[in-house]
């Protein structure tokens, strides 16, 4: 956790960990969309995570990480940069449709500042994984993207793994099972960040 603290802090800084059950909970959860991307706005609405009017923007980035993951399969590299300009467009849609409100002093936020801030996790953190999936990174994560213990993995293998955390950090981000719902009283922004960092860093 504390290379993982090194990836957060800018933002939020260091916080309290989650507890082990939550932990363990969330990769669950997360396993779960993650094994059906095309429908992760679908799944958060359909648990009350979000609320409904925004599942179709979750869905598309959903779509965008099947994607990266069917070029990963052909050995086509989905560049940041190009994973970037997606998610600029997905984050466009929502401010043309919806009032973003983001109270600073308690990092508290409505539905569409919950969204946007999960589409810019979703840049940073694929560019991240990304770049501690290369050969000679010095990214401080590049050392434990070998798969399998010690056995030294190639690119696209590391690459998958970096893709999973990246995506363990999206999804995480806004079903935080204790911050709130943005469309009754705020999201503890915070505080989810917290917890999607600790379960990324929790994948194998």
């Amino acid at each position: 956790m504390e290379t993982a603290d090194g990836y957060i802090d800018p933002v939020f800084g260091n916080l309290n960990a989650t507890t082990l059950s939550q932990s363990n909970t969330g990769i669950v959860y997360t396993d779960g969309i993650y094994s059906d991307l095309l429908n992760a706005g679908n799944t958060l609405s359909s648990d009350n995570y979000i609320d409904d009017s925004f599942s179709s923007y979750y869905n598309n980035l959903g779509q965008l990480f099947q994607d990266v993951l069917d070029s990963i399969d052909l050995q086509i590299d989905y560049t940041p940069q190009d994973f970037s300009t997606k998610v600029d467009l997905i984050i466009n849609e929502i401010e043309a449709s919806h009032n973003v409100s983001l109270n600073e002093s308690n990092w508290s936020g409505s539905e569409a500042a919950k969204a946007i801030i999960t589409l810019e996790i979703a840049k940073a953190s694929y560019s991240y994984w990304h770049d501690a999936s290369v050969t000679n990174s010095t990214n401080p994560w590049a050392s434990h993207m070998d798969i399998h213990a010690k056995v030294q993995a190639g690119f696209w293998d590391k690459l998958w793994l970096g893709v999973r955390k990246a995506a363990t950090d999206v999804w995480s981000f806004p079903s935080c099972p204790t911050c709130g719902r943005g469309d009754q009283g705020g999201y503890d922004l915070r505080g989810a960040w917290n917890y999607a960092g600790d379960q990324s860093s929790a994948v194998q």
